[in-house]
């Protein structure tokens, strides 16, 4: 690697454990924190911005492209995460689209590691306090793993979240 020249990426330095049991557990995960940029909260906004709309424009092509299908009509996104049965063309399709617009919810939780907590700290400069906590001492990665892997009254918190935020989402782009 050259000096200064761009990064190759590296599984010890680009994936997070607790993100990597969150991709595998729940369905959804995250990567490590990115190290300190000159616009973070610029960054923070347009990472799940640019995750959502290729969901989005993924999920518009499925319902161009396979007009006649009911997936989009009858399966949430929790069911998505979980696995849905039907065509293989129709599932890599609909799951693409439909996992990257929850991978944009994810990263807007505000808890640490994910952007949303960027924009919070930014917008309620108290919350910083919280930072060597939820940050440092990983509780907040944790806290994420919880409420994305551990069911309560059946369906994990975040999957109810994920439901309710994309799928009139997902059925207005059909």
């Amino acid at each position: 690697m050259l000096a200064g020249g761009p990064r190759l990426p590296s599984w010890r330095r680009d994936v997070d454990p607790l993100g990597l049991l969150g991709a595998v557990f729940g369905g959804t995960g995250w990567g490590a924190a990115a190290p300190g940029t000159r616009r973070p909260m610029w960054t923070a906004i347009a990472g799940p911005a640019g995750v959502l709309i290729a969901g989005a424009a993924v999920v518009a092509g499925f319902g161009a492209l396979f007009p006649a299908s009911l997936t989009g009509e009858v399966y949430r996104p929790s069911d998505v995460l979980r696995g849905v049965p039907g065509p293989a063309a129709e599932q890599l399709v609909y799951t693409t689209g439909v996992g990257l617009m929850c991978f944009a919810v994810v990263a807007l939780m505000p808890l640490p590691p994910c952007d949303g907590w960027t924009l919070l700290k930014r917008f309620l400069p108290g919350v910083v306090s919280a930072e060597p906590l939820l940050a440092g001492r990983r509780v907040g990665s944790v806290l994420l793993l919880v409420l994305m892997a551990v069911p309560i009254g059946g369906v994990p918190p975040l999957h109810r979240v994920l439901d309710v935020v994309v799928t009139p989402l997902a059925r207005l782009l059909l």
